[in-house]
């Protein structure tokens, strides 16, 4: 294990319904992921940490969801994207090939949040050291999701819902982009895929520039 991957652990703790890798579906995104992920695949597996709140995923179970995501916004056909993490909200985690770690997708919120200055990060030193910071700067305070006051809800949901299968998100009802509200009272246990198509047809998700990331 490398220092990346044990602060992550320190921060996070043990994994949660855990689904081994074997290297014979690693070695299928060699070249368009980072060695050092396939790595954490073939090691640690697909998980929840964090007691579910963040998930290192199977991004072949997202591509649909994906396309469906960056449909119509400048990012369709930039890069070649996967998922290779996601948030018990159903934020998701987005790598491209040559970008690196350069989407945020908030999809209760319908947000995109890029990463501008991703790009230049792994050209100027590798794809591996870029996916080794992205593991060391994740927080679980980052990580949550907040409500209309600003307050996490993590917590408080996993008491109230229980904690999360690997498939499953913790969705708002109705959606947020339909009129719901941030609230621990509007969240549900739903199916996490169906969950973001929907979410994603709902509306093109909207780009919000963060001027630190550029």
């Amino acid at each position: 294990m490398d220092e990346s991957f044990a602060f992550f652990l320190q921060n996070f703790g043990s994994p949660r319904a855990l689904r081994s890798v074997e290297p014979s579906y690693a070695v299928q995104y060699k070249g368009r992921l980072p060695t050092k992920l396939l790595d954490y695949w073939i090691e640690h597996g697909f998980a929840g940490y964090g007691d579910g709140l963040f998930w290192i995923v199977d991004p072949g179970e997202y591509e649909d969801v994906l396309d469906h995501l960056l449909e119509a916004t400048p990012f369709e056909d930039e890069d070649d994207y996967h998922v290779v993490a996601r948030t018990a909200f159903g934020t998701l985690f987005v790598w491209g090939k040559k970008t690196g770690m350069s989407l945020q997708i908030n999809a209760p919120h319908g947000v995109i949040f890029p990463d501008r200055g991703s790009a230049k990060r792994v050209q100027d030193t590798s794809d591996d050291f870029a996916l080794q910071i992205f593991f060391e700067c994740i927080t679980r305070e980052s990580a949550d999701f907040a409500d209309a006051q600003g307050k996490p809800l993590f917590a408080r949901t996993l008491k109230k819902l229980g904690p999360l299968e690997e498939d499953e998100v913790y969705g708002f009802e109705p959606a947020l982009g339909l009129g719901g509200k941030a609230s621990l009272a509007s969240l549900r246990k739903l199916k996490l895929v169906p969950y973001l198509d929907i979410l994603a047809g709902i509306n093109t998700p909207r780009l919000l520039e963060n001027p630190l990331l550029k």
